[in-house]
């Protein structure tokens, strides 16, 4: 549309255009999608970044917590809008020799017990801590010339992650699990080397992406990749990963609970 032809439009239309250009929608949707699996949702909210030390913005978080306030469960949601296509490279291999715990998410050393101490029924419930086929160890966008938005994306949510943990350390809350994902308005194509050594290129919905950068205290984890197309899918696989963890964590809750009891009868 020529510059002309586009002045002539309504102001609202126009508006509603650049919005479109800037990703507002896809995180208006994916908040949309998250609240109707009964989470609280902010959208927009900050962080500090510990490295910087500066206020930073996340797109979307979607928080679980439980009545008695001795658990918190976040899905921590960057939104990338583009106009081309972004691509994941898979392998096998990507986590091979990693704690399979620690690449299920980020979470409170409480947590990480609780988790341990019911291992065989984790396996059995949490859909999200089963990594047996292909993962992701690089994301980029494609058709771009040195563009890095998918480290920034990445490096965003896992640092939000880590802020809502430290957060969270002098306060009576000891069971926090952080899950990281990135949302993305275009198509995700993943890529991979199939067993005769040839190239693959395929369009997927969802995927998994280990990430490692050395970001402080930080020993790398997986970040949920998600096409905007598998988006109420997501918010199921949410809703479904929330009550299976806060049905195995719900003895840990207990107890934290009796402990908190005792010491204000103290």
């Amino acid at each position: 549309m020529s510059a002309d032809k586009e002045s002539t439009q309504p102001l609202n239309c126009r508006i509603e255009k650049w919005l479109e250009q800037q990703g507002y929608p896809l995180e208006m949707q994916a908040a949309s999608a998250l609240r109707k699996c009964g989470l609280w949702v902010r959208q927009s909210t900050h962080y500090i970044d510990e490295e910087s030390g500066k206020s930073r913005e996340i797109d979307v978080l979607a928080i679980e917590q439980e009545h008695l306030g001795m658990a918190e469960i976040y899905f921590v949601i960057e939104c990338k809008t583009s106009n081309k296509p972004w691509i994941l490279f898979t392998s096998a291999h990507a986590l091979d020799n990693y704690n399979r715990l620690f690449a299920l998410g980020l979470f409170s050393s409480r947590g990480r017990e609780a988790i341990s101490n019911r291992w065989d029924e984790a396996e059995a419930s949490l859909k999200w801590l089963k990594k047996d086929m292909r993962n992701g160890y690089n994301l980029t966008a494609a058709f771009t010339n040195g563009e890095d938005s998918a480290f920034g994306a990445a490096a965003s949510v896992v640092k939000a992650c880590s802020f809502l943990l430290r957060k969270a350390e002098n306060g009576p809350t000891k069971l926090i699990f952080t899950f990281p994902a990135i949302i993305l308005s275009s198509p995700l194509f993943e890529c991979y080397l199939d067993d005769q050594g040839k190239v693959r290129v395929s369009e997927i919905d969802q995927g998994w992406l280990f990430f490692d950068a050395r970001i402080a205290k930080f020993h790398g984890t997986c970040i949920r990749i998600v096409s905007q197309a598998a988006l109420e899918q997501f918010a199921a696989d949410v809703d479904e990963m929330k009550m299976s963890l806060r049905k195995l964590i719900e003895p840990d809750v207990q107890k934290e609970w009796k402990t908190f009891e005792s010491g204000l009868k103290k």
